[in-house]
């Protein structure tokens, strides 16, 4: 039986209609394609082999994916392509959706999976898969440059991946928007201006409007975000600095600081603005900036509370 694929507009919205897998695909139309990393506690990524009878890419390593059939979203899909290519059943609640993209005539939906599995359990689809091997980072980009993996065209965004699994400090994208804002709740009590329903909310679009010019960065743990900074090219300073309080003293914030101050122009003054000397709630953020070369400048008043400009100078 063929294989069908319901088919989307350019934003990405249901037209009614199928496709045949193998036929032309109509200018316009797009289908859903799934992309699965699935990652164990050694930290190291399940990988794959394409079949030598694969039309496309023979014999090159990748991670799992496919294309979504009709009546699926891309969750069930990814589920569905493990199983089928690898004999592996995930746990749907080990799952999270890390990127969506659109790419030539498909909307690209990218799972990470946590899973623990050994290589002789796995089993490989005739004409689909015919090997498979935990591999590290190293590994993976050690085999693209041999061209034994899939081009990095196909994975634009794996160096993003597994910075964050690395825990590096990466620009936050619109997906990480929730898991945001729950940290921000969290710690609101330590931030005047963010007291209220409203004030939340609000602080929320102004997230929105950073992560859009990439002025946004957080690092996340495996779907959580563990510390979240943003910063203002135009004003050229920090202007929002928060780790969740299961996260503190791990670097995080050093971390977050440092991948901002690279992004910033080191030619002119770099201010932030935090609390004053005689406030408990200054101790830990004054000897981080300090830490990083800002001095202590004016004193502020911000939503009614007694702050203190620090400086980098240029």
């Amino acid at each position: 039986m063929a294989e069908l694929w319901d088919v989307y507009d350019k934003d990405r919205k249901p037209v009614g209609r199928k496709m045949e897998r193998g036929k032309p695909i109509m200018e316009g139309d797009y289908h859903l394609v799934v992309q699965i990393w699935i990652h164990n506690k050694e930290g190291r990524w399940l990988i794959s082999k394409r079949s030598p009878d694969k039309e496309s890419y023979p014999n090159k390593w990748e991670c799992t994916g496919g294309a979504v059939v009709a009546g699926e979203d891309t969750f069930i899909g990814s589920l569905r392509e493990v199983k089928e290519e690898l004999g592996i059943d995930l746990d749907p609640n080990k799952g999270r959706l890390f990127r969506s993209y659109q790419w030539s005539n498909s909307f690209q939906d990218v799972y990470v999976y946590e899973h623990d599995c050994d290589i002789e359990d796995v089993v490989y689809q005739e004409g689909e898969t015919c090997d498979a091997k935990w591999a590290t980072e190293q590994d993976i980009f050690d085999m693209m440059e041999t061209g034994e993996f899939m081009p990095m065209r196909h994975v634009h965004y794996l160096r993003e991946l597994l910075d964050e699994y690395r825990g590096e400090a990466v620009f936050g994208v619109g997906s990480d928007l929730k898991a945001w804002m729950e940290l921000v709740r969290s710690v609101k009590e330590e931030f005047p201006g963010l007291e209220t329903q409203d004030a939340v909310k609000e602080h929320a679009a102004v997230v929105q409007r950073f992560m859009d010019k990439r002025q946004a960065i957080c690092v996340r743990d495996k779907g959580k975000i563990a510390g979240v900074l943003l910063f203002s090219r135009s004003r050229n300073m920090i202007c929002c600095l928060a780790v969740d309080k299961v996260y503190r003293r791990c670097g995080i914030a050093s971390r977050l600081l440092e991948r901002a101050l690279n992004e910033l122009d080191k030619t002119r003054d770099i201010t932030v603005s935090t609390f004053r000397e005689d406030d408990e709630k200054g101790v830990a953020p004054r000897a981080l900036y300090e830490k990083f070369g800002f001095v202590p400048d004016e004193l502020t008043v911000e939503f009614g509370y007694p702050n203190q400009v620090f400086v980098k100078k240029a």
